[in-house]
């Protein structure tokens, strides 16, 4: 029985809310020219191929080429499919699992084009039915500051057939040849493995942490062309918490988003109206707004931690710790908060909501190296909070108008030693308001990487008719 207990006591994570979402993409000039970017899918390792040079057979073995994350390709020609090639490695290194030879064979070995930039400048032609890239043209500009290194790990030669592969490779390491012969198929053996549209990137999955115990993953369903020839993915948001008890807060759905799209002119995220008032309803059930904030960081209370007359008058056992005291102050939701009748602010920015929010501090104090529960501060709390969309980020800020502030010292830290219990909650509650007003916080909204560089993100959250719109733009990558 303890054991199952136990079980079901353990944190994991499980979804506690669902959002439907449409993603609302007009293929306008700009987007056609980026969407016919490819993005390059690297594979593990390059095919295996064979040199014949004279009397010398070598086989080369599990080639890996050096990381191509920075090859992007351009089809300037969505009909011919030519794609321009530019590349700059920085000191590459080819590595081979073995080098054969019909008497023994070499493990471990390398070749590389140490002190210098390498360029790569070529086209290639993307063919689609069979899903690969082939050459049509290709240069190599060799860096004259730098020679080619290589090494050939542990070999089990004849002492003869060693000094000829040695011999070979000396004359190999620098031969513009065999450095284009080897670029040429370590790109194409690299690229040709997956390539992917950035029309089909849409359709991934992406994922954002809200806070160290919520995640946020959105989730494409299908992807369709709407009459007005705009490109609809509907799609679901599932919001995650790592918790012993999670409640889930069930499906928000796609109601209002089943409307005619065609007057949206604009890409953009569509959610339905009251998105907003179940997210938040549904992570602070779960304390998931909650922030650690440090003594210096509470401006409104710096006059009370450094005037010992203060103290006597506001909260009395603020006199038994040093001035400035050791306290740290974690801020967050201890149930359910509420939002009322989202509107347009007067900013023309974002979107309000009226909130009742019962708030709650736990103050810890460090005593012998170890931080103690020492405080309990709970206030219920009514005002606006402004909703709006700053660098990809879905960014929420509160006023107050009503804080009705409770508190008490924790039992825990009676054992520690005894404390007064006199506070002065009228003085206390000014000084939290000020605290707390217009705090800001923020959670991640997705990110849609398209080609390399490139990336597509959202710039405004608006209320249009009856659904929340957030426009989105394609825009460079932490741009």
């Amino acid at each position: 029985m303890i054991a199952l207990l136990a079980f079901y006591c353990v944190p994991g994570v499980s979804q506690i809310l669902r959002v439907d979402s449409d993603l609302i993409i007009n293929p306008s000039a700009e987007w056609n020219e980026t969407l016919t970017l490819i993005r390059v899918q690297p594979a593990d390792r390059l095919s295996d191929w064979r040199q014949v040079d004279g009397s010398l057979d070598l086989q080369l073995n599990g080639v890996r080429a050096p990381e191509l994350s920075g090859l992007a390709i351009n089809v300037q020609d969505e009909d011919d499919d030519i794609a321009l090639v530019e590349l700059t490695w920085t000191n590459p290194k080819f590595e081979f699992n073995e080098l054969v030879l019909p008497q023994g064979r070499c493990t471990g070995a390398h070749w590389r084009l140490p002190r210098g930039e390498w360029r790569v400048l070529g086209q290639l032609r993307y063919d689609r039915s069979l899903n690969s890239l082939h050459w049509l043209e290709f240069s190599f500009i060799n860096n004259p500051g730098g020679a080619a290194e290589y090494g050939l790990g542990q070999c089990q030669l004849p002492p003869q057939e060693m000094e000829e592969l040695n011999n070979y490779l000396a004359r190999q390491a620098n031969d513009p040849l065999m450095m284009t012969d080897l670029l040429q198929k370590s790109i194409l053996a690299w690229s040709s493995t997956r390539v992917v549209t950035a029309k089909e990137r849409l359709l991934e999955p992406t994922q954002t942490k809200f806070n160290e115990r919520t995640s946020v993953t959105w989730r494409p369903l299908q992807m369709e062309t709407t009459p007005a020839g705009r490109w609809r993915v509907k799609s679901r948001f599932e919001f995650h918490v790592n918790s012993r008890f999670p409640i889930d807060f069930g499906l928000v759905p796609r109601t209002a988003l089943d409307s005619d799209l065609s007057v949206i002119e604009e890409s953009a995220l569509i959610l339905p109206i009251d998105a907003i008032e179940r997210i938040v309803s549904a992570v602070s059930y779960h304390s998931g707004f909650n922030s650690e904030l440090s003594a210096s960081d509470l401006n409104p209370f710096q006059q009370l931690f450094e005037s010992r007359w203060r103290q006597l008058w506001e909260w009395a056992d603020l006199r038994n710790w040093p001035l400035n005291p050791p306290l740290k102050f974690n801020v967050s939701a201890y149930a359910q908060a509420m939002l009322y009748g989202p509107k347009v602010p007067e900013e023309k920015k974002g979107v309000e909501y009226n909130f009742k929010a019962p708030v709650q501090v736990q103050t810890l104090g460090l005593v012998n190296n170890t931080y103690w529960p020492y405080w309990d501060f709970h206030a219920i709390e009514t005002g606006a909070l402004r909703t709006w969309v700053n660098d990809g980020e879905m960014r929420f800020q509160m006023t107050f108008d009503q804080i009705h502030l409770r508190s008490y010292p924790r039992d825990e830290f009676l054992h520690v030693r005894p404390v007064e219990k006199f506070v002065h909650m009228d003085a206390l509650n000014t000084r939290f308001g000020e605290t707390l007003q217009n705090k800001e916080f923020s959670f991640g909204l997705p990110r849609w990487a398209l080609v390399h560089g490139l990336e597509l993100r959202a710039v405004d959250f608006q209320l249009q008719d009856r659904r929340l719109q957030l426009p989105l733009k394609i825009l460079p990558v932490g741009n």
